[in-house]
């Protein structure tokens, strides 16, 4: 899968880096971080119903992922409120998870066959990385997993206390979406984002939904 060199390079500590590549990571990071202050509180949206809505129509013959349909930044990702902001915008978007290791709890009402596709997510993780979702016993910081109608989302890396990820059943809970969702759990922001994007893709700005929160790497 394309996800495991990358979760393997940001986040096993028994893998050598050089000192380039820390530096080419962090200063991607900070351009993404100025990239979005440009939302200011719209970064804060509450999850709504017509997500929901839209995900509960989502089929799979449609052309489109469910975690595009959400009225959040980029479709799926939720900043939540305690995020620290200064006076020209977010210093910190995320953190990551000490050791790699991400408690979880499942909140929400799932089917088996949604909670063994939640099982093979967790299982894939740990075969290919170094990231490890574990049951939380008593951990401040952990991810509990909703299925409430409110579409496909996740906050981006450790947010601190405990951090809702949704993923409405059954559009949500499809192996190609949980994977997802748990990549920004884990801490990564979409493709789109990064700093050598155009080296690679053209973007069609006619796709784009009107009013929708994108971001892109050049001020667009």
């Amino acid at each position: 899968m394309v996800f495991v060199g990358l979760l393997l390079l940001a986040y096993c500590p028994d893998i050598v880096l050089t000192q380039h590549y820390y530096e080419d990571y962090d200063d991607t990071n900070s351009q993404i971080m100025e990239m979005y202050q440009k939302f200011g509180s719209h970064l804060f949206a509450s999850p709504d119903y017509e997500s929901g809505v839209r995900v509960a129509n989502w089929y799979a013959r449609s052309g489109v992922n469910p975690e595009e349909l959400g009225n959040y930044v980029e479709g799926d990702i939720v900043f939540p409120n305690n995020i620290s902001m200064a006076r020209n915008g977010i210093v910190t978007l995320s953190s990551k998870w000490p050791h790699g290791i991400i408690p979880y709890t499942i909140a929400g009402r799932f089917s088996q066959t949604d909670l063994q596709t939640l099982k093979w997510a967790f299982a894939e993780y740990a075969r290919l990385t170094c990231i490890k979702f574990v049951p939380r016993v008593n951990e401040l910081d952990y991810i509990y997993i909703a299925n409430d109608r409110e579409g496909c989302y996740s906050a981006v890396g450790r947010v601190g206390g405990a951090q809702k990820i949704n993923l409405q059943s059954p559009g949500c809970a499809q192996r190609g979406t949980v994977i997802h969702e748990l990549m920004h759990v884990v801490g990564f922001f979409h493709e789109h984002t990064r700093w050598d994007r155009n080296r690679y893709v053209t973007i069609d700005y006619r796709n784009i939904i009107p009013g929708a929160l994108v971001i892109s790497n050049d001020n667009r």
